[in-house]
């Protein structure tokens, strides 16, 4: 009897995103701690995207009063509040706590540049930094300090680090850049992770198929045998007539799929299971057989390429005890592929674990339940030698602790899946950027170009260090717009001349953009580089709530990525064009 009792208060707060990262994910989440340095309305807006769904806790270090122009732009500061009588961290997070009552927030008011060399561990503390329009000097200096936490002694490329998100708007662009070391991630959602094993089935499969009569006299009966059948059955035939081979997809395409349509019988009208088998030849049959073309030395016949490359990775080879828990798994994975099935322990023999997973299909259920059963018996049985693996692999590597088998079973289960980020510092990410392809990246036909806008935002920072402010913006306004602490201090400043400064951003950015691929000889891409960098003096780093609305959600997308290692984070770089509705992503 189905139990009709109501979800608790937890679970119908976040019903909807639990159904995107399960409950893994929202603890994940609800434990992480994120510190925003600089309480610009993109970070606040950013904010607000993590307090909603549940981000365990929050600080927001920022050194400024609450002033006028600061209330203008940024929906998360007390309207009512007299100029000056309170600090802008403190209002935020009162404001932002009430979105949720569940969420912990703290604010501090010292200034990043007097705190990061004082109290390094202050920001090692949390799960990730977020910097909201900080200046290189600071933006370095906590890459540095991310990149490598436990300090210069420890050179391990598995050692653990901090992410660090810099957030960037001005006026209707901006852009979002990511440092992350490393990030194995295992829980990448796949459209499916269904794998039916056709073409190299294990002979528990292979016996059920060849046991099946598919020529049966009733046509309900024709019509409710599994596709799954039909495809093996068809390939078994093929192979018996071609010496054991089985079809090229270069050169047999059509003769095989003619060959599965004759399944259909003359004149029949429900042929859905034919057609299902129809539809499965390209994922089912096709590329496991590109793929046994490709097999290579390690006879890694079943393995997708971007996992063989992982089982190449340094990281995998050379396992200790300092090796995340996805190196370690990996390194059973490794091991278990390579294994043979008679080996003790027993492995894939060239194939990764089979995930269990089946896919809907026409069929009686009592068939179905079948086919389901030889799937899920033999995803027991891989999983339950994989696990023999990997107590091989944490005593290799020194460990005692077990791995959570809930942790095993989902890496089991995705393994055909995994992606591993290995990112780069923000200073080699500006300086040493890779290879663009400038056909598309400045091609206004493909869409909207949107890197001139990073090569303008570069080129506002080299501004900036020349003349500490931005272009476009007076002193006091820049010190506003980096949160620094002394951004009420009286003095001279260095004021405005947006025409002089857009002509002086163009010459900057104008030497950067060979950098980006931009031949400078082509009058249309500088054109369109130009364009970025009188936008960039015109907006004068000025937030607009649209602006920051959209990169604050941008950002929360990839906190929350991060934090839940669900879904593929950017890698490394996200410039919006406002002007024109685009968004580019380039891993520079």
């Amino acid at each position: 009897m189905a139990s009709t009792e109501r979800p608790d208060a937890h679970t119908q707060r976040y019903d909807r995103q639990l159904r995107l990262w399960a409950s893994s994910g929202q603890a994940s989440l609800e434990s992480a701690s994120v510190l925003l340095i600089g309480c610009t309305p993109t970070g606040t807006s950013t904010l607000k995207n993590l307090v909603l769904p549940g981000i365990g806790s929050f600080t927001i270090l920022d050194p400024r009063k609450t002033l006028d122009i600061d209330r203008g732009a940024n929906f998360f500061l007390d309207p009512e509040a007299k100029n000056g009588a309170s600090w802008r961290a403190d209002d935020a997070v009162r404001l932002l706590t009430e979105l949720n009552p569940n969420v912990k927030g703290f604010a501090r008011h010292e200034d990043v540049r007097e705190l990061l060399p004082h109290d390094p561990s202050f920001f090692t503390a949390f799960s990730l930094i977020i910097a909201s329009n900080q200046p290189d000097d600071v933006l370095y200096a906590l890459s540095e300090l991310c990149w490598n936490p436990a300090g210069a002694s420890s050179s391990s490329s598995t050692a653990a680090s901090l992410p660090l998100l810099s957030v960037r708007t001005s006026g209707l662009v901006g852009e979002a850049a990511f440092q992350i070391k490393e990030a194995g991630i295992i829980e990448t959602h796949p459209e499916s992770l269904v794998s039916l094993r056709l073409t190299a089935p294990w002979p528990e499969l292979e016996k059920y198929a060849l046991s099946v009569h598919v020529q049966p006299e009733d046509s309900m009966e024709r019509s409710h045998i599994p596709f799954i059948v039909l495809l093996m059955r068809t390939l078994h035939e093929w192979k018996e007539q071609h010496g054991g081979a089985l079809p090229d997809p270069a050169v047999d395409r059509k003769s095989f799929t003619d060959k599965v349509w004759a399944c259909k019988h003359p004149g029949e009208v429900d042929s859905e299971n034919v057609e299902e088998a129809v539809a499965a030849l390209n994922s089912h049959v096709w590329r496991p057989i590109r793929q046994l073309k490709e097999k290579n030395a390690a006879g890694e016949a079943g393995v997708p390429t971007e996992i063989q490359q992982l089982f190449k990775d340094a990281a995998c080879e050379k396992i200790n005890r300092n090796s995340t828990n996805f190196w370690l798994l990996a390194r059973a994975l490794r091991s278990f592929v390579h294994a043979k099935p008679t080996a003790s322990p027993p492995g894939g023999g060239g194939y990764l674990p089979q995930p269990g997973s089946i896919p809907d299909m026409k069929a009686l259920s009592a068939t179905y339940i079948q086919i389901q059963k030889l799937y899920y018996e033999k995803a027991e049985a891989d999983l339950a030698a994989f696990r023999q693996h990997l107590d091989v692999a944490l005593k290799k590597a020194g460990i005692t602790a077990p791995i959570s088998d809930h942790e095993v079973r989902t890496f089991v289960k995705h393994a055909a899946f995994l992606v591993v980020i290995c990112g780069k510092k923000l200073k080699e990410q500006h300086d040493s950027p890779n290879a663009i392809d400038s056909f598309s990246a400045y091609n206004p036909d493909i869409q909207p170009p949107t890197l001139p806008h990073h090569i303008a935002f570069l080129a506002a920072s080299i501004f900036y260090n020349q003349h500490s402010r931005f272009p476009g913006a007076s002193a006091a306004f820049s010190r506003a717009v980096t949160s620094s602490a002394d951004a009420n201090a009286d003095g001279d400043d260095e004021e405005e001349d947006i025409e002089a400064d857009s002509d002086e951003l163009k010459a900057i950015a104008r030497t950067l953009a060979p950098k980006y691929g931009a031949d400078i000889a082509n009058e249309d891409i500088m054109e369109l580089i130009d364009n970025a960098a009188e936008e960039m003096a015109r907006a004068g780093h000025s937030s607009l709530p649209s602006t920051s609305a959209l990169m604050g959600g941008i950002v929360a997308q990839e906190v929350i990525k991060l934090v839940t290692r669900q879904y593929v984070p950017a890698n490394n770089t996200v410039v919006y064009n406002g002007i024109q509705q685009a968004v580019g992503v380039f891993k520079l």
